[in-house]
């Protein structure tokens, strides 16, 4: 006998996200999706890929801030800052692989029970550095982030939304269907 259980430390989501209708320019792009409701906070890690639905991609050119981020954030139903274990990310290429680079990613937890994780993935380190070894333009076709969550050690707090947001700067940026 096979069978196949789902553990609750550990957690694979994937989550397509739809840029719109290409060409298009942005300085920023907010994506709501709910493949996390309900999820609770109980420790566990949690795989989250982000693809960009109907073959597009996202162009970074050689004047997009090296402040571009990439924020995922978790509202929930709990009180107080829940804290945020730890996670990193990177971006994805055409073919699902990680895009070599350093990727710096930094994360919070508010006040109100929300909890975010930011990916800045052409800073070379904490301190802001700009990575110049990452030729533009750069096209990427997703973000995968892995996270670990706060055990608030009640299980009834649970994510109630979720979001993406991509920070470009004062400078539109855009993206494309290939």
């Amino acid at each position: 006998m096979f069978a196949v259980v789902r553990t609750p430390d550990c957690l694979a989501t994937s989550v397509a996200i739809d840029l719109g209708t290409p060409p298009s320019k942005v300085v920023q792009k907010i994506v709501s999706f709910d493949q996390l409701n309900n999820v609770q906070l109980v420790g566990q890690s949690l795989s989250l890929d982000l693809t960009f639905s109907s073959n597009e991609f996202v162009r970074l050119f050689s004047i997009t801030s090296p402040l571009f981020s990439v924020v995922i954030d978790l509202h929930t139903n709990g009180v107080g800052q829940l804290g945020f274990r730890q996670g990193t990310g990177h971006l994805v290429d055409i073919n699902g692989q990680p895009i070599p680079g350093f990727g710096v990613t930094g994360n919070g937890s508010g006040d109100d029970g929300s909890l975010s994780i930011g990916l800045f993935p052409l800073l070379k380190d904490q301190n802001g550095t700009p990575n110049k070894d990452l030729a533009r333009p750069l096209d990427f076709f997703g973000i995968d982030f892995a996270l670990t969550l706060p055990n608030v050690n009640d299980p009834s707090v649970h994510v109630t939304r979720s979001r993406i947001r991509a920070l470009f700067g004062s400078r539109p940026r855009f993206w494309y269907r290939s």
